[in-house]
């Protein structure tokens, strides 16, 4: 049995996933396929120092590639925070009355606010890496272009 929580994040996630797969599938694809065709044009371009390009993309995407682990370790967690803060809100919304008559609403109050602290360090720690992801992306081709130029 799967929490409001859950739910709530499998269809906001998920239907985002559905709508981006058609993309992502063939960007997979298309993206080997453009940089053979570039690393080739640049070779014809300015010869042997296309080794020194070829370099740098390697290093970006070894770079890249414990980020991305990482990342989605750290968006793993954010979605367990993500459940569990929604659950205890709508436990919480559900339950109104009783809370309001035995006076709970204060504990209830900080036990979500203890949640959003939790999904807030893993929002942080998602925002973080995903800086230095988009950092990356948009450094390689001035490094690409100063390697090829620069050799």
């Amino acid at each position: 049995m799967h929490s409001s929580g859950e739910i709530l994040n499998y269809v906001t996630v998920d239907v985002y996933r559905i709508g981006e797969f058609p993309y992502w599938f063939h960007q997979t694809w298309t993206t080997s396929f453009q940089l053979c065709i570039s690393l080739v044009i640049l070779f014809h371009a300015i010869g042997l120092a296309t080794i020194a390009s070829l370099t740098v993309i390697v290093i970006t995407v070894l770079c890249n590639t414990p980020l991305a682990k990482l990342q989605h370790k750290f968006q793993s967690r954010l979605m367990v925070a993500q459940d569990e803060r929604l659950k205890a809100t709508s436990e919480a919304l559900v339950n109104m009355k009783v809370l309001k008559l035995y006076a709970w609403e204060t504990s209830f109050k900080n036990c979500i606010e203890r949640l959003r602290n939790e999904e807030l360090k893993w929002l942080s720690a998602v925002q973080l890496r995903k800086a230095y992801n988009t950092f990356l992306f948009w450094s390689s081709p001035v490094l690409v272009s100063a390697a090829s130029f620069g050799a």
